[in-house]
């Protein structure tokens, strides 16, 4: 893999565990913006996230046998369109039910981050040991982040656009994988 290509993967890597972890902790603070929009408790607003946090789990094996048998690449595309629809949806909806879905399709895109993005950053790096260190950093940084993002957002505009817009931000960094992938890169870079 040409240099330039394996050092995009990486950081196009780096940028999804950023996102996954901003994006699948947003509702824990947007939540605090929904009690007194829909009239119901905490309690019952936070157990729609139930779902969607249990995929994030049990979704994450399945994601890594077909990162390995399918495509990593593919798999991190799948990644951002399904949390890149989950959030959008999120946003969108006006009911509890619905918001769980979008919760789910959320969760379920979440789970394969960590399975197949570790993976493909391993695959796309000379020297794995500090990539996956740099990794952790990013996704300690999506953690940290976001509370911040989902709070600010809401108090600034609403409560749907704390899942539009980091979505409209993921989606610049979703053309990335996509091109990689259709021009052959992916593999493992010459050492």
């Amino acid at each position: 893999m040409p240099d330039l290509s394996a050092r995009l993967s990486i950081g196009f890597s780096w940028a999804g565990h950023t996102t996954m972890h901003i994006l699948s902790a947003l509702f824990l603070t947007v939540v605090l913006a929904l009690e007194p929009a829909w009239s119901m408790t905490y309690d019952d607003l936070i157990r729609l996230w139930t779902v969607g946090s249990l995929m994030i789990g049990l979704g994450a094996p399945l994601a890594g046998w077909l990162g390995d048998r399918w495509s990593d690449a593919r798999m991190m595309v799948l990644f951002f369109l399904l949390t890149g629809g989950g959030a959008i949806g999120a946003g969108l909806t006006s009911e509890p039910v619905a918001l769980t879905l979008a919760l789910t399709v959320l969760g379920l895109g979440a789970s394969i981050y960590h399975p197949v993005g570790m993976s493909w950053l391993i695959k796309n790096s000379v020297n794995p040991g500090a990539a996956l260190g740099t990794q952790g950093l990013f996704g300690s940084l999506g953690v940290a982040c976001a509370a911040l993002v989902a709070g600010t957002l809401t108090d600034l505009i609403s409560w749907r656009a704390a899942f539009i817009i980091p979505r409209l931000v993921q989606r610049r960094r979703r053309c990335c994988p996509c091109r990689l992938h259709r021009h052959g890169f992916g593999g493992r870079p010459q050492r």
